[in-house]
């Protein structure tokens, strides 16, 4: 539970500081007199470097333990998150981009999921990988409102000071996470040798792991350039300031809901024939509402599926 409950909340704030991102583009822009092409770029970087780093800080996890990786993210996504209340166009995408990104990828899936998995027994492991993963959207159900309202009352360059305190309290988590993880780290003498090299190639090699990739990409790409651009978008189309903050709000509530059910699903059927109704579904609902009318019931409709 220990394990758990720290991994849950260091996945909390790093996803839900990352969706709140959407909300600070169009006010941080503005205030700053830049193009909405320039933080565009920075969210483009930390995306980027949150894939790339991934395999890295999951293979440090494995050797020095993911409390001693997620505590370094915490603290890098926390700086990143200050060189973009300070600096300038130039820091704000090393910041955000890079350093906040690697910040992600060390707080997030690779790190924390790989403990809680091994702290339950196999016939639960998918139940509490599907928990475990849905901290990340119950993050984003707290984070959201509170972002939105921050950016409302004090302005977006405060709003991402408040979003890089937390990021710094979210640290002591990592020192709860290594207590937990006494018990299911196995002894260096039994844990395999495989290098990084060779579990790339390896896992290049095998179909599944192939197909599973491509699904993820297309995955990352919809989530991303939803949570990023869906609040502009809504603006454009002539919906109230507030639209874009309760649609991310019902995404990550439904997320929750959804990311448990399918785990409940897959310990019934093939992970991979749920995961291709999730896709498939998700393919119908962006094609829906991208060529229906905008209104507040098509976009919660939008959002809960």
């Amino acid at each position: 539970m220990t394990i758990f409950i720290a991994g849950a909340t260091m996945m909390s704030v790093s996803m839900g500081a990352r969706q709140a991102q959407g909300l600070l583009i169009g006010p941080l822009s503005t205030v700053r007199e830049w193009p909405l092409a320039t933080f565009s770029m920075a969210v483009a970087v930390h995306n980027l470097m949150w894939g790339l780093f991934q395999p890295f800080t999951g293979a440090a996890a494995d050797r020095w333990g993911a409390a001693k990786v997620a505590a370094v993210g915490a603290f890098a996504f926390g700086l990143g998150m200050v060189m973009v209340a300070t600096g300038g166009s130039w820091q704000t995408v090393i910041g955000l981009g890079v350093l906040s990104g690697f910040g992600l990828a060390a707080t997030s899936f690779s790190v924390v999921l790989g403990p809680i998995g091994r702290a339950v027994s196999a016939e639960h492991r998918t139940v509490a990988l599907g928990m475990g993963s849905a901290m990340g959207s119950l993050g984003m159900m707290l984070l959201i409102p509170v972002t939105q309202e921050m950016i409302t009352v004090f302005g977006p360059v405060r709003a991402i000071w408040g979003l890089s305190f937390l990021s710094f309290a979210s640290i002591p988590m990592a020192m709860l996470l290594h207590k937990g993880e006494k018990a299911v780290l196995a002894a260096p003498a039994e844990r395999g040798q495989q290098s990084i090299k060779e579990a790339l190639k390896q896992a290049s090699c095998d179909n599944g792991y192939r197909f599973l990739a491509a699904g993820f990409f297309v995955c990352g790409f919809q989530l991303a350039f939803i949570g990023v651009h869906l609040p502009g978008y809504l603006a454009l189309c002539g919906m109230n300031k507030g639209a874009g903050a309760t649609a991310l709000l019902v995404i990550g509530g439904f997320n929750v809901i959804g990311t448990y059910g399918m785990g409940k699903l897959s310990q019934r059927y093939p992970p991979k024939y749920v995961l291709s109704a999730i896709y498939l579904g998700r393919a119908i609902a962006t094609f829906l509402f991208a060529v229906g009318p905008k209104n507040e019931f098509t976009l919660l409709l939008f959002a809960a599926t």
